[in-house]
């Protein structure tokens, strides 16, 4: 018994249960890497968190906050998308902003988890920038000190409940600069700048106080007929609800903001169409008519009747594999041997009659010589 024992305390240390703790996966700052001085232009924030799973019991996210840093006197931060299940205020410490998203269980229910207050995605911003009146080649936009919130679905959101996943990885999208001809006299103003604490600690409390204040109106047996009431669901949307790449195909997605399509060496430009979800929403696609100088990126930016905004990314990647392929099937041009077969079979019967007639002419030689050498012999 002691053995048996023994062996099934072996097995649980080497072999623990496989349970998926939360974690982020991925901190990127996304969109265009140029800007013209005296235009506006947009950057997203994504974050991907693996653990969280929608439609499943388990965690879910409560709160993102992140620290974005950008030089002040190149750029101006003028406004942001709003984020479908997130409240998002902006403070300032010092020289570095910071973007706290806090749930709003009162907002819609894309990508709430089972619970209808939690998040159970991964979380994707677009701010809106301004080019000042500047001299520099180039600056830097950089997201770093992420931190995501999670609770327990159907849990009792209580703060000492709430778990605090934080990512070491930072990223930076350095935004090349072009001078314009005509020179801005003035910039817009900044966007609004909250006051408070920006911290983890204050973000968990909200959501705590949140979630449970939502927690009885929403909860998991009221969710059906909630989202199927017209008059819960959201009034301007900044979705999509089809994008094509004329030639390529994609595996749309409305929730999904980002694509890959392969393309060959030569292609520099992409057919893209995009239909708005509510066609009240403005569509506007950049970079798809110069792949090469939009650094490959086709930017599909949705805006909602109320002035949110929406980023998708069209990634254009060499097909290196189709060329490698084209190189070795170019020692052999087949086009080329149909259209002339006849020449080449002309050819090599020529080649093949060549040939027999010198068999011919060696073989006529060697009997000459062979009696030669008979007539050697009967002389001796």
């Amino acid at each position: 018994m002691k053995l048996k024992y023994f062996l099934f305390l072996m097995i649980v240390l080497l072999f623990p249960f496989n349970v998926k703790a939360a974690s982020i996966s991925k901190v990127e700052v996304q969109g265009t890497n140029s800007s013209t001085v005296g235009n506006s232009f947009y950057q997203s924030f994504y974050v991907g968190v693996s653990g969280v799973q929608k439609g499943q019991s388990g965690l879910g996210i409560g709160a993102v906050v992140f620290k974005l840093d950008f030089d002040e006197n190149v750029f101006t931060l003028t406004s942001m998308s709003k984020i479908d299940s997130f409240e998002t205020k902006v403070y300032k410490e010092g020289s570095s902003y910071y973007i706290v998203s806090t749930i709003d269980e009162t907002n819609s229910f894309h990508n709430k988890c089972v619970d209808n207050i939690l998040y159970c995605a991964d979380y994707l911003l677009t701010l809106q920038f301004y080019t000042k009146n500047t001299d520099k080649s180039s600056s830097n936009i950089t997201m770093s000190e992420v931190n995501c919130v999670l609770f327990n679905t159907n849990s009792d959101y209580s703060e000492s409940s709430a778990t605090t996943i934080s990512s070491g990885s930072t990223s930076t999208n350095t935004i090349s600069i072009k001078q314009s001809s005509s020179v801005p006299t003035s910039s817009p103003s900044s966007i609004s700048i909250s006051s408070g604490s920006r911290n983890t600690s204050s973000a968990t409390s909200k959501v705590s106080s949140k979630a449970k204040s939502g927690a009885t109106s929403n909860s998991p047996t009221q969710t059906t007929t909630t989202q199927s009431s017209s008059s819960d669901s959201p009034k301007f949307t900044n979705y999509l609800s089809s994008l094509e790449v004329k030639g390529y195909e994609i595996k749309f997605d409305k929730e999904q903001s980002n694509y890959k399509v392969l393309i060959d060496k030569k292609v520099n430009k992409l057919e893209v169409n995009a239909t708005a979800e509510n066609e009240k929403s403005n569509v506007e696609i950049k970079g798809a008519d110069n792949l090469k100088k939009n650094n490959y990126k086709v930017l599909i930016i949705v805006t909602s009747e109320d002035g949110y905004k929406r980023t998708y990314i069209i990634r254009a990647v060499e097909d290196v594999k189709d060329e490698k392929v084209k190189e070795k099937k170019s020692f052999i041009n087949m086009n080329w041997i149909k259209k002339h077969k006849n020449y080449i079979i002309i050819g090599l019967g020529s080649i093949v009659f060549i040939l027999l007639i010198l068999f011919i002419i060696i073989k006529k030689k060697d009997r000459k010589l062979d009696k030669m050498f008979d007539n050697f012999d009967k002389f001796d």
